[in-house]
């Protein structure tokens, strides 16, 4: 006898591209906007180079600090 689990609509967002109006990026979407791994983003959270909250288990940065990290990397 089934449970009727298999029939259940599964409820998980689909996941999207941050939007420039989003203030948190998840950590997915700052790897893909900064263009690197997950091991050198995680090195930028630890030593506070960016700014992040945590949401339940979900890790989110603050759009803020990616601005800032690109404005530091862009002086000459």
């Amino acid at each position: 006898m089934a449970s009727g689990r298999e029939d259940a609509p599964q409820h998980q967002a689909p996941a999207r591209k941050p939007g420039p109006e989003a203030e948190l990026v998840s950590v997915n979407g700052t790897m893909a906007l900064l263009g690197i791994g997950r091991t050198k983003l995680y090195e930028l959270l630890n030593d506070n180079t960016l700014d992040s909250v945590k949401i339940g288990r979900r890790t989110l940065v603050r759009r803020t600090s990616l601005r800032r990290l690109t404005e530091i990397s862009d002086r000459p």
